[in-house]
């Protein structure tokens, strides 16, 4: 949890967004990764599971209960701020799943994402909340609109290089006295690592995402984690051995099906600090 500091104009350059660049003739994982285009064609593949784009393609259950670990983490992330009659953006809402939350602690709730089909379900869950398409990393608000600026498991999908700018966007349509609040993969970022094992997760320190606060001109209240990893990997390996044991002789047709790779899964257990910050 970040404030931004009172009295102090903070605006940061929002780089231009186009092709990737090519570094001696071949790209990187990274510059390869378009997170627009790949978060479209997830929401396209999942939307009608109701549950957040992030999590979605793990079972129903599996997704149910790393939403109650997340919205345990989130309700203590605000039990500290004064939500009452406060103007909050939820940057990259998704399908508006944490707006009954925060409008429940008294907030004005805004949202805002990059993905069309979600805003188009969004609004219908949800058609008293007004939402808007904006990118994280060119936000379509005036400067100092918002008391309160969320995001939960969003900077983490968008390249290491557009992660400052993204969060420099966040601290300038926060009023001066305002609430920063992320909640973000946290693990180790080597040299050439595109992030858990995954090319669309890039997780940063704790005190690497508290830096990127810190120079959009917020300063840190305190953070915690909320690793549920655990719990994911243990019942997704229960899950795979009771599909087994039913379907000893393969996947019937129609039969659900993780999209997730064993080696995406292998990776995120190779950070020691898995888990997400808030």
């Amino acid at each position: 949890m970040c404030r931004r500091g009172a009295g102090r104009e903070v605006r940061l350059a929002v780089r231009e967004v186009g092709a990737p660049t090519r570094q001696g003739g071949r790209m990187s994982k990274e510059e390869e990764y378009d997170p627009i285009a790949y978060w479209r064609r997830r929401a396209e593949r999942h939307i009608s599971e109701g549950i957040g784009v992030v999590t979605s393609g793990s079972s129903p259950f599996v997704s149910r209960v790393i939403h109650r670990l997340e919205e345990r983490g989130l309700k203590r992330a605000i039990a500290g701020i004064p939500l009452q009659g406060r103007v909050l953006l939820d940057a990259g809402c998704g399908i508006g799943r944490w707006f009954p939350l925060l409008e429940g602690a008294g907030g004005r709730v805004v949202g805002c994402d990059v993905v069309p089909l979600l805003l188009t379900e969004c609004r219908r869950r949800r058609p008293g909340v007004p939402v808007t398409a904006g990118d994280v990393r060119s936000l379509p608000f005036r400067d100092s609109v918002f008391d309160v600026v969320l995001t939960v498991k969003v900077l983490q999908c968008i390249p290491r290089a557009d992660q400052p700018s993204a969060i420099g966007e966040l601290c300038r349509v926060l009023r001066p006295g305002g609430y920063l609040l992320l909640m973000e993969a946290m693990g180790r970022a080597k040299e050439g690592d595109t992030g858990r094992g995954s090319r669309h997760i890039f997780p940063n320190r704790p005190e690497e995402w508290i830096e990127m606060a810190r120079r959009g001109g917020a300063y840190c209240l305190g953070w915690f984690g909320v690793d549920y990893m655990p719990v994911d990997r243990g019942l997704e390996i229960i899950r795979r051995a009771i599909y087994r044991l039913l379907h000893p002789l393969g996947s019937p047709k129609g039969a659900y099906s993780n999209d997730r790779s064993d080696t995406a899964l292998q990776g995120a257990w190779r950070h020691l600090n898995n888990g997400y910050l808030i």
